[in-house]
């Protein structure tokens, strides 16, 4: 039967996991009412067919109508690439593909094999063991997502071109600390609050990625941090400023301010990366599910 040896390629469980995105509308063509008929010739009683083909490049198990691949199904390329999904006229249009690098993607995808633009259930899995799901457009990350790093670290905000965007949210759990602010093609860039889990809290302002001048708590007392100098008691204030020529007056005036309030070093910010972790988890199931899928396709290649 086709559907114990679609199990046997593992592609069902691969299949199961999409039924959570928005179902592929097939085409009049190959339309599957899950009665193993086809819309278009239900009346003629013609029914779907189960089928192991094998190509020139590789080998289909799946549903087909009329000469081409329809329905459900996996195809294995000799090349070591596997497409597992819902086929339209020969051409998977919502499924997962696999790739010989250990990439995967699981979307929608266009006739010619291409991600749907504004894919917003785009799920990737990279080589090096990172992955990410959101937005995707124009072959790179676009719109809001979630990305989990190789070694664990989080990003959860919104991408352009692939990079960190607008205000985001972001745990390096190596080097422990807890960001929220803006960033600007990937490195943070305005506003934003850091805290480390040694008790460090910044609220500052960041310029390609390093720390421009901030205010908070160091080692339980307050404190002003700059770029490349360290740490500088809150008195100093002006003489940094002065020294630099940063902003002149308004630059002591408005850190003199922000140092004097009370809300410094007990701002409601997480002590802790259990947002990190709510963050991650919340597709680290998925990411999980999708990688043993992987694997049971890949050991029962045909």
């Amino acid at each position: 039967m086709f559907t114990q040896s679609l199990r046997r390629t593992g592609a069902a469980i691969a299949v199961c996991l999409l039924s959570t995105a928005p179902a592929y509308a097939l085409s009049d063509v190959c339309r599957w009412l899950g009665q193993g008929k086809n819309a278009a010739a239900q009346a003629a009683g013609a029914e779907i067919a189960e089928v192991r083909q094998t190509y020139s490049n590789g080998v289909y198990i799946g549903q087909k109508y009329d000469g081409n691949r329809c329905g459900r199904g996996a195809y294995y390329f000799d090349s070591g690439t596997i497409l597992v999904g819902v086929w339209d006229v020969g051409k998977m249009r919502q499924g997962m593909k696999i790739f010989p690098s250990g990439a995967v993607t699981v979307a929608e995808f266009d006739e010619n094999g291409e991600v749907v633009d504004n894919a917003d259930k785009t799920f990737l899995i990279y080589s090096s063991g990172a992955y990410y799901k959101g937005g995707y457009r124009d072959g790179k990350r676009n719109g809001d997502g979630t990305f989990v790093g190789s070694k664990g670290q989080v990003y959860s905000g919104p991408f352009r071109d692939g990079k960190y965007n607008g205000e985001g949210k972001y745990c390096s759990f190596e080097r422990e600390y807890y960001f929220k602010g803006r960033y600007v093609d990937g490195k943070r860039d305005g506003e934003g609050i850091i805290r480390y889990l040694d008790g460090t809290l910044i609220e500052g302002v960041w310029r390609s990625g390093k720390l421009f001048f901030g205010v908070g708590e160091y080692k339980g007392k307050q404190s002003i941090f700059y770029a490349g100098d360290g740490v500088t008691e809150v008195r100093s204030i002006q003489k940094w400023c002065e020294a630099r020529d940063m902003y002149g007056d308004r630059c002591a005036a408005e850190y003199s301010r922000r140092a004097s309030l009370e809300t410094v070093g007990t701002y409601t910010f997480p002590k802790s990366f259990q947002p990190c972790y709510d963050r991650r988890d919340a597709i680290a199931k998925e990411h999980d599910d999708l990688m043993f899928a992987v694997r049971q396709i890949k050991e029962n290649r045909p």
